[in-house]
């Protein structure tokens, strides 16, 4: 599986499948950012990868579908239509 496939297929993923991923490349993230002078090898990169297939061979939303769903989320967190006036 490529790099674009895995993106792309990211899109099907649930929004709650979807922020355990973004959970878990930030970890790794700051993973990185700890160990600057370790070098990442091959190997690591190649389970970072096939984790990230894992995650997203079950996704089911595009990303578009995601944005929106997330917008409406903000807003019912924000108050909905209650702070409108």
């Amino acid at each position: 599986m490529t790099l674009q496939e895995v993106l792309k297929s990211v899109d099907n993923l649930s929004i709650a499948d979807q922020v355990l991923l973004l959970e878990q490349l930030k970890k790794r993230l700051a993973q990185i950012e700890d160990s600057d002078s370790e070098v990442i090898t091959q190997e690591q990169k190649e389970k970072w990868v096939k984790s990230l297939r894992g995650m997203a061979s079950n996704s089911r939303l595009s990303s578009e579908n995601f944005a929106q769903q997330k917008q409406a989320e903000i807003f019912l967190e924000k108050g909905g239509f209650s702070n409108v006036c």
